[in-house]
């Protein structure tokens, strides 16, 4: 556009010069009409000239203004092309950041899921082990509960056994206080054939010495029952 204009003001120059040639020569006929139209003649010319040589300084400036703004716009494209690539190193730079902050990402999240594994894993065992106790713990309940049963048992038994003990002690001391009243005659009268009256009531003093002697006995296979019948007793 600028050479353009350049070549627009050069053409108009030259117009303005062949205008003053021309008027040169026209002015051979003029000599002969006369110097007043001569001198009217060459004052349009002057004037046409410095007309044009206004235009051309007005093309000359505002060629030289749209250079200044070429340059302008150039050095304004350059800054652009600068930030632009500015902008684009930036981007690559944040695209490198993204792709290593996905890399870290998915590096904590595999590990991440490797410790939930490690973890549920390790749940597990300790909800088996925690089982294990459990059962442990049910089995030594069921065993202390069935010791001490047998120990209240044994005890019962225990106390059973004091209790016919005693009782056969005191019945062994009536045995003795018994057969201490026993005299010879009443040891005669029971031998005798004819004493059966003698006879009867020592056997029935021997049945009832029996029958509790039978009574107090000591079982051990049913100590319960057996405390609880002496107890009673």
């Amino acid at each position: 556009m600028n050479d353009n204009t350049q070549s627009r003001g050069g053409r108009v120059l030259l117009m303005a010069l062949a205008l003053l040639m021309g008027g040169s020569v026209l002015m051979a006929p003029g000599i002969a009409s006369g110097a007043d139209q001569t001198q009217s003649i060459e004052d349009r010319l002057r004037l046409q000239l410095r007309s044009t040589s206004q235009q051309l300084q007005a093309l000359q400036a505002a060629q030289a203004q749209m250079q200044a703004a070429r340059n302008a716009a150039e050095a304004q494209n350059a800054v652009l092309q600068d930030q632009i690539k500015s902008l684009q190193a930036e981007r690559d730079k944040a695209a490198d950041q993204n792709k290593t902050l996905a890399q870290q990402q998915d590096a904590v999240r595999s590990q991440a899921q490797s410790q939930v594994e490690a973890s549920q894993q390790q749940v597990g065992q300790f909800k088996q082990a925690y089982d294990q106790l459990l059962g442990m713990a049910k089995n030594s309940e069921a065993q202390r509960i069935s010791l001490q049963t047998q120990l209240a048992q044994q005890k019962a038994a225990l106390a059973s056994c004091g209790v016919k003990n005693q009782r056969l002690y005191e019945l062994g001391n009536e045995v003795l206080k018994a057969y201490e009243g026993l005299g010879t005659g009443s040891l005669i009268k029971i031998r005798e054939p004819f004493a059966t009256t003698s006879r009867v009531k020592f056997d029935e003093i021997a049945q009832s010495y029996g029958d509790k002697l039978y009574e107090n006995r000591a079982d051990a296979r049913q100590p319960v029952a057996a405390a609880a019948t002496a107890q009673k007793k």
